[in-house]
């Protein structure tokens, strides 16, 4: 189903397509109620109708529409209709990066300084809620008209499960999530993903901005993947602006192959690609002590100046974000900005030297209004006395206090704190790991963590792991969250070992020497074992392909289990049923010529033949052979070919040897036949039915001819 202009969907109004993927399309759609645009993301069927899908979808959605930061693009709404899953996002009128780089080529760096630090500050609060993006690139980071120097980085895409195929998305079967060029070596290993892959991911989309050129270019899927896992080339960073040699050392760190190597946030790495491409520190011929290098006026007076942000020893928090991320003194600069900062430094103090906020840096002079009066030049002599506001420096300390012993985890006595939920436990199931706890009065919802990471929220007491992973060893934590954000303490479960995932892709083929099962490895299984029924026939299967070469008739259960070796991790099986005929893959041709084959291989066929499976004599590949010997001596064999051009094969084969004289081919049939004197003679044809076109009929008679042939078999069996 492909929805067009004018077409409703979920009671949405398609007004133009936006774009197309391996998942899905993505339409600008109105919304049904309010006078809204919004880009709607749909679903393939066959996509939407997978459970595994459906329900990570459901999750990741349900996570990412609580995500509230003016770097990543809202999500507004979700569903299930015609089939087919939905969602309901911002609409960002702007192009994308990727778009940008075709047409402008590298970005000025400190354009590309606004964008890391938008698109670093939006992926930190998105890991702070438990959600990692995975697929962080150029094509999903947009650029909406506003905000400082013009516009506004803003990511999109976030948390919803996409299929693999490069720039493409990776697997058509879904397990790994993201864009080749920019997946860390953990996310092509399939092992755990954290936050630090998108840390991978920016300093890839960083290289890409100032170089115009992806760092991983290679032509093939497989030989990005070869190149990621390699590292990258010396050579690629010979393309970095010059002049800038810390640059190199900044990416190589946020591109190393351990993630624990890599920065600790997406955010630090704006901060240090900032720091690379800041103005040397200069002094000023007056003999005032060192002033920092930055926009802005410094403060009045002689005296030292404030470092730059992001110095040593300087928060951070004092430098003015961009690309639509307010800094702490900025006014609002579009619909994200509503109002002064909140953020856990600010004190709502005037700025500058009077308050006990930050100071200005960049922002320039605190504003007039409510926020405080501009500052007074100081008096003669550099005296900075203000007897009237003296009172605000012991607040100012205080404050600052409070913050720091939040900051360094000095616990306080909160006579509001929740309590920690009690007996957390984790059981192994087959479709993961299911977590129970008791509920915590005052507590509004439950937060939980594997290993230390946040994994998601449950309103309940309750929660299933589903994406832990193939007999992997992981440790639970679950804290109480009230309704304004307070957490309790983390409570955490004894370790256990998640159940091996089941074998993928399980099929069962039947083949003229029997049954043969084939499946895709499981992560940690030491061994398969294999069953019919409820027979064992391989206890301790090493390989991924198994041959049952004598299956009884019948519909059978073929189940393979993976299997550890230490015993740790539960096992796990997947099921295949499959019906045997007796004459296995030669069941089509027996049908066809039930008139001369008897119902199994043995006696009972036409002129009291027995009939028997049998490898082809030619050399042209066959799917079947059944070759029947009736008591006179004649062999009478049918053969089935998979395709026309092996047909055709076996006829050229044939008229090599044939009598030319008495070779015919007639709409849909055939007919080949032995020259006089030929011992033993033979005769081959094709019969024309359409349901026979493929097979052919081939008898011989040693010491006769082809005319005793015809006599005794030709005209005599009921073949036709």
């Amino acid at each position: 189903m492909e929805l067009a202009p004018g077409d409703v969907f979920a009671g949405y109004r398609v007004i133009r397509p936006l774009g197309s993927g391996g998942m899905g399309s993505v339409l600008l759609v109105q919304h049904p109620r309010l006078p809204r645009q919004d880009a709607m993301k749909v679903i393939h069927a066959h996509l939407s109708a997978d459970p595994s899908f459906a329900a990570r979808f459901e999750r990741e959605a349900e996570l990412a529409c609580r995500l509230d930061h003016p770097a990543l693009v809202r999500v507004h709404d979700r569903g299930c209709d015609e089939g087919r899953l939905w969602l309901t996002m911002q609409f960002v009128d702007g192009p994308d990066l990727d778009a940008v780089l075709r047409q402008e080529g590298p970005l000025a760096p400190q354009r590309v300084v606004r964008v890391l630090e938008a698109v670093g500050s939006g992926l930190d609060h998105a890991h702070e809620m438990g959600l990692v993006h995975r697929d962080v690139k150029p094509a999903n980071i947009l650029l909406a008209r506003g905000g400082t120097g013009g516009e506004r980085a803003i990511l999109t895409d976030f948390g919803i499960a996409r299929d693999s195929s490069s720039s493409r998305p990776l697997t058509d079967t879904g397990a790994l999530l993201a864009s080749l060029p920019y997946a860390a070596p953990e996310q092509l290993l399939d092992r755990p993903i954290t936050g630090a892959v998108d840390v991978y991911a920016l300093g890839c989309v960083a290289y890409e901005l100032l170089t115009g050129r992806r760092l991983f270019d290679q032509q093939s899927s497989l030989a990005v993947m070869g190149a990621v896992l390699a590292g990258p080339r010396p050579e690629a960073w010979d393309a970095l602006p010059p002049g800038r040699p810390a640059l190199r050392d900044v990416l190589r760190r946020a591109l190393a192959p351990d993630p624990d190597d890599r920065p600790a946030s997406c955010a630090a790495l704006a901060a240090a690609v900032r720091d690379v491409f800041a103005p040397a520190p200069t002094t000023v011929s007056s003999g005032r002590a060192p002033v920092a290098a930055y926009p802005g006026p410094p403060p009045p007076g002689p005296g030292p100046v404030p470092p730059r942000p992001g110095q040593a020893g300087v928060p951070a928090w004092t430098a003015p974000t961009v690309a639509g991320v307010p800094g702490p003194r900025s006014a609002p600069a579009g619909p994200y900005d509503t109002g002064p900062p909140s953020g856990p430094y600010d004190t709502g103090l005037p700025s500058g030297p009077y308050g006990a906020g930050p100071s200005t840096g960049p922002q320039g002079p605190p504003p007039t209004g409510p926020q405080g009066p501009p500052p007074l030049p100081p008096p003669a002599g550099g005296s900075r006395s203000r007897p009237r506001r003296r009172w605000l420096w012991p607040v100012a300390a205080a404050v600052v206090l409070l913050l720091a012993a939040a900051a360094v985890g000095v616990v306080l006595w909160r006579p509001w704190a929740l309590d920690r939920p009690a007996s957390v436990t984790a059981d192994v199931r087959a479709g993961g790991v299911e977590l129970r706890w008791q509920q915590v009065e005052g507590a509004a919802g439950y937060e939980v963590h594997r290993d230390g990471v946040p994994l998601g929220r449950s309103d309940g007491t309750s929660y299933l792991d589903t994406d832990v992973g193939s007999g992997v060893r992981a440790e639970y934590s679950v804290a109480a969250v009230a309704d304004d954000g307070e957490r309790s303490d983390l409570t955490t479960a004894a370790p256990v070992v998640s159940a091996l995932h089941p074998v993928g892709d399980l099929s069962a083929e039947v083949l003229i020497s029997g049954v043969e099962l084939s499946w895709t490895p499981v992560d940690n299984a030491g061994h398969y074992e294999v069953r019919r029924d409820d027979e064992v026939l391989d206890a301790q299967a090493a390989g991924t392909t198994f041959l049952d070469e004598d299956p009884p008739p019948g519909r059978h259960d073929y189940t393979v289990v993976a299997v550890d070796d230490s015993g740790d991790a539960p096992s796990s099986s997947a099921t295949v049923p499959l019906e045997v005929s007796p004459w296995l893959a030669a069941a089509d041709l027996a049908a066809a010529f039930n008139a001369l084959v008897p119902p199994a291989p043995g006696p009972g066929g036409w002129g009291d033949a027995t009939c028997d499976l049998s490898e082809p004599r030619s050399t042209v590949q066959a799917v079947a052979v059944i070759v029947c010997t009736l008591p006179s001596g004649i062999y009478a064999t049918f053969v089935q070919y998979p395709d026309q051009a092996a047909l055709d094969a076996r006829i050229a084969e044939l008229d090599g040897l044939a009598d030319p004289a008495l070779t015919t081919t007639a709409e849909g049939g055939w007919y080949r036949q032995s020259p006089p004197g030929v011992d033993p003679a033979w005769e081959a044809w094709g019969p024309v039915e359409p349901e026979r076109r493929l097979m052919e009929i081939h008898i011989e008679w040693a010491g006769h001819t082809v005319a005793d042939l015809d006599a005794a078999w030709y005209y005599a069996a009921p073949w036709g």
